[in-house]
């Protein structure tokens, strides 16, 4: 059997703010701008796994958002909403039963983890104008 956890980090200094979340609460943002902050995450995975892939799922807010994210195995400062470290870009998945196409979450490597930096950018062909962007995370196994 196999464990997932995420771990929480400050992207200011990379100091650990919670070993074991379940989502992201992005804040307020504003249609067509950047979240205030990157998202720091590391999946951390304990047992034998070929492969897994995290997937962020609508927990209330907006649905066309698109996520950016870059990877590193050491803890790196300064990477920033927009930054140009971050590519990748992905789209929020409206359900899990829409899990079917590549475009809606991150490989991980299950042997060694890495730190992930998130941003968000929510796109035009969202109708809230502006608000509160939070998501969960949801995992797929093989």
């Amino acid at each position: 059997m196999s464990i997932t956890r995420v771990e929480a980090y400050n992207p200011f200094d990379m100091s650990l703010l919670s070993s074991d979340i379940t989502g992201l609460n992005f804040g307020t943002i504003i249609k067509g701008s950047y979240c205030q902050h990157t998202a720091v995450i590391k999946p951390i995975i304990v047992g034998d796994m070929s492969a897994l892939s995290i997937f962020l799922e609508n927990n209330g807010g907006f649905n066309h958002a698109m996520f950016g994210c870059a990877k590193a195995s050491d803890a790196i400062t300064g990477i920033y909403p927009g930054d140009p470290r971050i590519s990748d870009y992905f789209i929020t998945d409206p359900g899990v039963s829409d899990f079917t196409t590549s475009d809606y979450g991150l490989s991980l490597d299950p042997i060694h983890p890495e730190y992930i930096w998130l941003d968000l950018n929510i796109g035009s062909n969202s109708i809230v104008g502006a608000g509160t962007a939070n998501y969960r995370f949801v995992f797929e196994y093989n």
